[in-house]
C-alpha cells in the first residue's frame, strides 16, 4: 500500500538545507531512503540533507491518494539561507 511520511531530519541545519518533506512510500524504511530534491542525492559535495538515511526519521502520515507513485515528494521544507 502506498502511504505518505513526513520525513525530518536534524543533523544538517544549515543554511540552504531541508528539514523535512512528505514523501510517497511503502513503508517508513523506504521513505527515509529517499532525497527531499527527488533525486539520489546523498553525501553529495553540498550537502542540502543529511549525510545517511539512519539519520532521518520517518512519520507515517495517511494513506496516498492514487495519483501519487512512491517516490513522490509532495511538498519540502527548505531554509535557504
Amino acid at each position: 500500500m502506498k502511504n505518505l511520511y513526513l520525513v525530518s531530519q536534524t543533523a544538517n541545519d544549515n543554511y540552504d538545507t531541508y528539514d523535512s518533506f512528505v514523501v510517497c512510500a511503502t513503508s517508513e524504511e523506504e521513505a527515509r531512503s529517499f532525497h527531499p530534491s527527488g533525486a539520489a542525492a546523498w553525501n553529495d559535495r553540498y550537502p542540502t540533507w543529511c549525510a545517511f538515511p539512519n539519520e532521518a526519521v520517518a512519520t507515517f502520515i495517511g494513506i496516498a491518494h492514487p495519483k501519487f507513485n512512491v517516490g513522490d515528494v509532495v511538498i519540502t521544507s527548505y531554509n535557504a539561507g
